[in-house]
């Protein structure tokens, strides 16, 4: 039988072949055998003119994704909605469209928004839970938020 892990004695990084299987009290056990961070650098358009761009941090560890979008505004919006035009990598995209409740800045003033992530990795951000655009003019855009779901 071979090697199925090593472990890296300066660094103190144990690598597997198959994952980790952890114990569980009543559940399935599964391994876990899927953990990356990174960030994805994003560019907004739609309601963001000329587009704004910025890192998304994200996490996946098995199947949950978090995503970490930052602070994200425009002084002169268009009237629409915010629409990523760097799509979600493949690896960290929704198997069907997931909607979130996040706090949004509209017309210089904070308040409920609505994001959808579609499983083609594109978000859009409304000015409300209807996923109305933004209005023209004042500021707009989206305050630090963090989502995770399944995938």
């Amino acid at each position: 039988m071979g090697t199925r892990y090593s472990v890296n004695e300066s660094t103190g990084v144990i690598t597997t072949a198959g994952g980790i299987s952890l114990p569980t009290s009543g559940g399935t056990a599964t391994d876990l055998d899927y953990y990356e961070e990174g960030t994805h650098t994003t560019t907004w358009g739609g309601a963001m003119s000329p587009a704004v761009s910025g890192d998304v941090v994200f996490t996946r560890n098995g199947n949950i994704v978090t995503l970490l979008f930052p602070l994200t505004t425009d002084d002169t919006p268009a009237n629409a909605t915010m629409t990523m035009t760097t799509v979600l990598p493949a690896r960290l995209r929704p198997t069907a469209l997931l909607r979130f409740s996040i706090i949004r800045i509209n017309s210089g003033s904070d308040g409920f928004g609505r994001m959808d992530i579609a499983t083609d990795g594109n978000i859009t951000i409304g000015k409300n839970a209807s996923l109305a655009a933004f209005d023209t003019g004042a500021e707009a855009g989206i305050f630090p938020t963090c989502i995770s779901y399944c995938i």
